[in-house]
């Protein structure tokens, strides 16, 4: 964990100088506080002194340890955040004056699939200016990178992170088949070039961490994500794993995150989605068909990360388990790379009812070693923090599992006055949402109480009917357990 906060300081930091040094760039791009930047370092905290963790020729260990004994709890838990981009869960593709009272005021670590184009599902392509061409791309990220470094506290840089498993996600780049389309090839040459072209087109993209490759072994061909998989051969996997990250990470462009940690393809019943998915699976067949790939991986190509994953193995979720992120992982393989959960997956070990003996789903991943969470578009009902999103959008609470709910109250924010439309849903699993109360909002920056009738859900949703509506806080009346 501690080499994370590090990774973020040196990574992000290298790249908004280079490429203002090596791309054309808008006339208006200028450093604004330019005191802050000095032949060979940079005053990340603006104390005007070079602090231990800011000097580039200190011991890496020495840098960690100054920059954690600086950190309050709030800016370490940030650095646990992932935040989706423009159009996911930002609104803004630019910083704005906003930014200095949003969550990330303290920092963020990771914003992914910033202006890849991605909007939502079913969404034609964003037309953002800041997409395309990638120089402009590249400078609109440099720009959202120096919010981070030159107006929050430390100075920390954001990691930026997109997908990759068939190139690197954006608007325009090079489109490769699928892994399992590039599997068939058994084309070790093929697979590095695709991870070269990966690599240097994120990077190129101002991206520093690419999702990719995936390195499950595929089982059940009903499963839903088969065709992400180089294939059933944990050989081929291997091989075709360890060619493509050292591709990706060729001369350090962009760091790999491997996923899915560890024992996901293989589900009862080809399960996915919100659905606990239960692999059974003997230990011995855990270990030489699943295991096999990511251990070679790390230890022959030096993976820089890992996403782990949604499901359980023998019981326990491997969100949480030290075993698996820790003893094994860290301790028997020796990674030093960061582990990132897979999108709302800690959160949905919760609406599944898998915490019912500590009832802390994220201090149980946290103390397995989970560094960052990736929460999407899911906020915690006691974060005190700004989400805001336009009609159709909405925020996802997980709640205890049997527990009963009979109402909520809401602080909404809006950024120009007038009514607001909302509604609340429900849902008992599965992913099936009911309405239970729809109406208006009126009042603004205080709270507003709605009742209904109490019904036993496994999570709450907040969906928007209306554009610009935010949601500053929210207390849910959750009741005893039946």
């Amino acid at each position: 964990m501690k080499n994370l906060f590090l990774t973020f300081a040196l990574l992000g930091s290298s790249a908004m100088l280079s490429a203002q040094a090596t791309i054309k760039i808008p006339k208006v791009y200028q450093p604004v506080k330019k005191s802050m930047y000095h032949k060979g370092w940079i005053d990340f905290n603006k104390n005007g002194v070079m602090d231990v963790y800011e000097d580039p020729n200190a011991k890496i260990e020495d840098r960690i340890e100054d920059l954690l004994g600086q950190m309050n709890i709030k800016e370490k838990t940030c650095q646990m955040v992932t935040l989706y981009g423009y159009k996911r869960v930002l609104k803004d593709a630019l910083p704005t004056s906003e930014w200095k009272n949003m969550l990330w005021k303290d920092g963020i670590g990771a914003i992914d699939e910033h202006l890849n184009g991605f909007q939502q599902w079913g969404l034609p392509p964003s037309d953002n200016e800041n997409v395309w061409p990638a120089s402009r791309h590249a400078w609109a990220l440099n720009e959202v990178q120096r919010f981070f470094v030159e107006d929050t506290r430390l100075g920390i840089p954001v990691d930026f992170t997109n997908e990759g498993i068939r190139g690197v996600e954006s608007y325009r780049a090079t489109n490769f088949p699928t892994q399992l389309g590039l599997g068939h090839t058994w084309n070790r040459d093929l697979i590095y070039k695709v991870g070269r072209i990966t690599g240097r087109e994120g990077r190129m993209l101002g991206y520093t961490n690419v999702y990719a490759p995936i390195l499950d072994v595929g089982r059940d061909q009903r499963w839903g994500r088969y065709e992400e998989v180089y294939g059933e051969s944990p050989y081929l996997v291997a091989e075709l794993g360890i060619e493509m990250v050292k591709g990706m990470q060729y001369n350090h462009q962009v760091a790999a995150t491997g996923k899915h940690f560890i024992a996901y393809s293989n589900n009862k019943g080809a399960r996915e989605g919100m659905a606990r998915v239960d692999p059974q699976m003997s230990p011995r067949e855990v270990e030489m068909v699943h295991v096999y790939p990511f251990r070679r991986v790390i230890k022959e190509a030096g993976l820089l990360g890992v996403m782990s994953s949604y499901n359980d193995y023998d019981g326990f979720p491997i969100q949480s388990s030290s075993y698996w992120l820790t003893t094994r992982l860290r301790g028997e393989w020796g990674f030093r790379g960061y582990v990132v959960s897979d999108g709302d997956a800690v959160v949905e070990y919760g609406m599944n009812g898998v915490w019912s003996e500590t009832g802390n789903s994220k201090g149980d991943a946290i103390s397995a070693s989970t560094e960052m969470q990736d929460v999407g578009m899911t906020l915690d009902n006691d974060l005190k923090t700004c989400w805001q999103g336009n009609k159709g959008y909405y925020i996802t609470f997980a709640l205890e599992n049997g527990a009963k709910i009979d109402g909520l109250s809401i602080a909404w924010k809006k950024e120009n006055t007038g009514e607001a439309d909302f509604e609340i849903q429900l849902s008992g699993g599965g992913g099936q949402f009911l309405t239970v109360y729809s109406g208006s909002v009126s009042k603004f920056n205080e709270w507003m109480s709605y009742t209904f009738k109490g019904t036993t859900a496994s999570d709450l949703r907040i969906l928007l009917n209306s554009d610009g509506l935010g949601v500053a806080e929210v207390k849910i009346n959750q009741l005893k357990k039946e």
